[in-house]
């Protein structure tokens, strides 16, 4: 029997099909990984949580979960049992090491040299991309935002990732699309189509089917 891991990073969103479905779950913030954290450990963090660098779902057999457990339960042992003046730093460390285990069993991050090496940049240009994208999606913008040039901000995303620097903002900008008819309690298209940076319903209609395959009102339904 298979045991699935999800890393969802802030902002995500995740349903379960299943009633019967149990686990554990283990909610921490950037701040909490940042107070302590090198650099090097921060990146590992962002690498891990992020479902544009890979797939957020790790499948382990039983066997090769004890080993993962047995952190979370030291962890939540730390935080409900003991909580003295030391247990705030030892699940920090205890948090890394289990970043770090999962990292090992995600084959596409674990031996991206690439990756390792263009890790600050890639992150630096998606924060930039998931706080602007539903005003401008151009390459242009996020590379003069980033002092260097179109051509090796899209050399960058498409040697570390194999995508175009495009593809990558449209990925993004659809993500936040989706957030925001998911949690949009009515369906106003003309709204939310000129609060996603278009300047009617019919080109955020045409944006969205392009890169989804269904209209905005058709994923909203389908979801509720």
């Amino acid at each position: 029997e298979k045991v699935t891991i999800f890393t969802l990073r802030k902002n995500n969103t995740h349903r379960f099909t299943k009633a019967n479905s149990k686990g554990k779950l283990l909610v921490f913030t950037e701040e909490f990984i940042a107070e302590y954290a090198s650099k090097t450990q921060m990146l590992q963090t962002f690498q891990l949580f992020n479902e544009i660098l890979d797939s957020p779902k790790i499948q382990l057999s039983q066997e090769a979960y004890k080993d993962i457990e047995n952190i979370m339960d030291q962890i939540e042992t730390e935080y409900f049992k003991i909580n003295d003046a030391n247990s705030m730093e030892v699940i920090r460390s205890l948090l890394q090491i289990l970043v770090l285990k999962l990292l090992r069993l995600k084959p596409k991050l674990n031996g991206n040299s690439l990756l390792q090496n263009n890790s600050y940049k890639l992150k630096e240009f998606q924060d930039l991309v998931e706080t602007h994208c539903l005003n401008s999606r151009k390459v242009s913008f996020y590379a003069a935002e980033m002092a260097m040039s179109s051509k090796r901000l899209n050399r960058l995303v498409q040697d570390t990732l194999g995508k175009s620097a495009k593809s990558f903002i449209n990925e993004i900008a659809i993500l936040q699309m989706k957030r925001l008819l998911i949690n949009s309690t009515e369906i106003n298209l003309k709204e939310i189509s000129y609060m996603v940076g278009f300047s009617t319903p019919t080109n955020f209609s045409k944006y969205f089917r392009a890169h989804t395959g269904c209209s905005p009102r058709d994923f909203k339904t389908s979801v509720v």
